[in-house]
């Protein structure tokens, strides 16, 4: 029988060297098992290492003592012999362990939170000096431990082996790592590593690689299942897309400096985008909540100042260790002040600034557990989408998790896709400046912006229709509001022609005066005149295009190709007030938006 002994020189000469154990058929290895260099950040990493040979040999048994370092109270053996049973890849899920040493369980159970895994199954204590007695528990063990040929996962599936992980519940969570949100943080962004393909010299380079080898870690794991790699062949290439080219999204996370930010740096600059991310400290953390969220503010308003807004903003909900206390109300995270000063436009009473856009794109990205109850609170702070960072308990297969990767990736060029709406907003905040439009005249505009926003991309039938109908009562009202006229001396003949729809139309001219404007045939004061000759009619009772279309075509010269659209939307209103369809797109929204609404508003 093969035998491995873990020692650090505090084990009987007789199991360190060769020995008579030998010649009864027992084939020892000894393994020196020392403190950890200096240069190894810490014991699980150090023992991962030491031990990384197990997955290519196999041991009947594995003897070492209760301690491996000069501190008695330690009982690092105990800890190295968990990692054994938490790491199927070394394939030792069941292989007997020998603890010996004189140690008393009474002792150990008072330091060492791993003592239960003394009472486990195929785990043996000696407190016997003598070779003899140590021979005949070896072979005693190793008759009682018959080898079975079991799969790591029938192994555990096992009642003995979820019965380990009950007793190994004790094992102590980090004190760095006290919350599931900062878990849930290390551990996705070591699979996002993992599941990408990356070029030469792009591979972001992580902070802290050796999470894998924490002992807590591994009992997550153990306790959801077998976790799938990504071997080579299972990688991803990183995904790019045209939406994103030339876009600033803006980063905020605590967890950014882990790696975060290294890793979707990489991946956005693929698609042409360019990532700004807050410069959140570790020290940030321990200073007062409220001046944090001061600081942030601070960080977007001088981005705002020097770039304008982002097109898109990734924030988590919980930037400061107070938003982790249970009583805490959604609307206090600092997250969720962050988010609702982005989506907020007004002034103090100073008449300084006091928020960024309505109209910005928020993508909400965190490792908590409860985002999903957080619908209506995203909704409140006008969130475009949201994605949840994996944590290791979930234990997500390959596919899974590259679902997750996509539902992140796919919100941000969702969230890019509509940041024209807070190009649109800014335009007519202009408008209202400097040609001195009021809110009531651009009332209805500012209600078709928020129809698209809820809207969010989904094209929902619904909504379009609401937008069709309140664009045409823009016209409409804006039109009647400048007053043309529709009167009637024939002097001047010309056509007309917007796709499908043709009209002869006849114009009038008024005498010579300083104050006309001369504008393709037609002569009209500042306050515009336009004659149709009387007799004109559209045949169409029900709708009467003419009122829209020529002056849209007239004054204020609105190429043909985006009369059609206006045609389109005439006819679209009558179809969606009394047929309840509308087949009117997103794209001519914005066509017509940018190319009549626009050019006529600034044409005052």
């Amino acid at each position: 029988m093969k035998v491995l002994v873990l020692h650090n020189n505090n084990l009987p000469e007789y199991l360190l060297f060769p020995s008579s154990l030998n010649e009864k058929g027992i084939d020892l290895s000894p393994h020196p098992f020392a403190l950890p260099p200096t240069d190894v950040p810490d014991f699980d990493t150090f023992t991962c290492s030491e031990l990384e040979f197990l997955k290519d040999n196999h041991y009947d048994l594995i003897i070492l003592p209760y301690n491996l370092s000069e501190t008695y109270t330690e009982f690092s053996g105990l800890r190295v012999a968990a990692h054994i049973r938490l790491t199927p890849e070394w394939n030792c899920l069941r292989t007997p362990i020998l603890f010996l040493g004189p140690d008393n369980i009474n002792e150990i159970m008072l330091f060492s939170p791993l003592c239960a895994l003394l009472n486990s199954t195929n785990v043996f204590r000696s407190s016997v000096k003598e070779e003899e007695r140590i021979s005949n528990m070896i072979k005693k063990i190793y008759d009682l431990v018959p080898a079975k040929s079991q799969t790591n996962e029938e192994v555990m599936n096992s009642f003995e082996y979820q019965s380990l992980l009950q007793y190994l519940k004790t094992i102590p969570v980090p004190a760095n790592y006290a919350t599931h949100h900062s878990i849930a943080n290390e551990w996705a962004i070591i699979r996002w590593k993992e599941m990408f393909l990356w070029k030469e010299g792009e591979e972001p380079s992580l902070p802290n690689e050796d999470f894998a080898n924490m002992l807590y870690f591994k009992y997550l794991m153990c306790s959801a299942g077998q976790r799938e790699h990504y071997g080579r062949k299972k990688k991803n290439q990183i995904p790019k897309s045209h939406i994103l080219k030339n876009r600033r999204i803006v980063y905020i996370d605590d967890e950014a400096n882990k790696g975060w930010a290294a890793i979707l740096a990489t991946i956005l600059s693929g698609s042409g985008a360019e990532l700004i991310t807050y410069p959140f400290l570790d020290l940030q953390k321990s200073i007062n909540k409220n001046d944090l969220i001061q600081d942030i503010i601070r960080f977007l308003d001088k981005d705002y100042e020097d770039n304008g807004c982002a097109d898109c903003y990734i924030i988590d909900l919980r930037l400061h260790d107070e938003d982790f206390q249970e009583t805490l109300k959604y609307s206090e995270l600092s997250g969720h002040k962050i988010a609702r000063y982005i989506v907020k436009k007004d002034k103090d009473k100073d008449n300084k600034r006091v928020g960024l856009n309505p109209y910005n794109q928020i993508v909400v990205f965190s490792a908590s557990n409860k985002v999903w109850n957080l619908k209506e609170e995203l909704l409140e702070i006008g969130a475009s989408g949201y994605a949840m960072k994996e944590s290791p308990e979930q234990n997500l297969s390959r596919d899974e998790s590259y679902r997750g990767f996509n539902e992140f990736f796919n919100a941000i060029k969702a969230a890019c896709n509509m940041s024209y709406l807070k190009e649109w907003y800014n335009e007519l905040e202009q408008l209202q400046k400097k040609l001195g439009y009021s809110e009531d005249d651009l009332s209805l505009l500012y209600e078709f912006l928020s129809l698209i926003k809820i809207d969010n991309g989904k094209n929902r039938s619904e909504l379009l229709r609401a937008c069709v109908l309140t664009l045409y009562a823009f016209f409409e009202t804006y039109i009647e509001r400048e007053e043309f006229k529709l009167i009637g001396t024939e002097l001047f003949k010309g056509s007309l022609s917007v796709g499908h729809w043709k009209r002869r139309v006849l114009f009038q001219t008024q005498k010579e005066n300083s104050k006309r404007k001369k504008y393709i045939g037609v002569q009209c004061y500042k306050q515009p005149l336009l004659t149709v000759n009387p007799g004109w009619e559209d045949p169409d009772e029900k709708a009467k295009p003419s009122q829209i279309i020529i002056p849209l075509y007239l004054f204020y010269n609105i190429l043909s190709d985006d009369l059609s659209d206006i045609l389109q939307l005439v006819n679209e209103r009558n179809k969606g007030a009394h047929e309840g369809i509308c087949s009117f797109s997103i794209e001519q929204f914005k066509k017509v938006f940018n190319n009549v609404i626009l050019p006529m508003l600034k044409k005052r």
